[in-house]
């Protein structure tokens, strides 16, 4: 799950011209976490560039090619 904090997703949302939907969720944050927290792998992209979340996916699905 790529989890940036609910901030920094209505930040990018608000800067998408053709896809805002994270106002609709955002309500939602704190249970997917809390309830869903052990279940697959979570990554925190708020600080992660496009390049950066595709290397951490790729490494946390051990698709990196070590």
């Amino acid at each position: 799950v790529l989890a940036p904090a609910v901030e920094v997703a209505l930040s990018r949302d608000r800067h998408r011209p053709d896809k805002t939907v994270a106002e609709r969720w955002a309500h939602l944050d704190g249970r997917l976490r809390s309830e869903l927290a052990d279940v697959g792998v979570w990554l925190d992209t708020s600080e992660m560039s496009v390049t950066a979340t595709v290397t951490a996916v790729l490494a946390a699905c051990d698709l990196d090619g070590a």
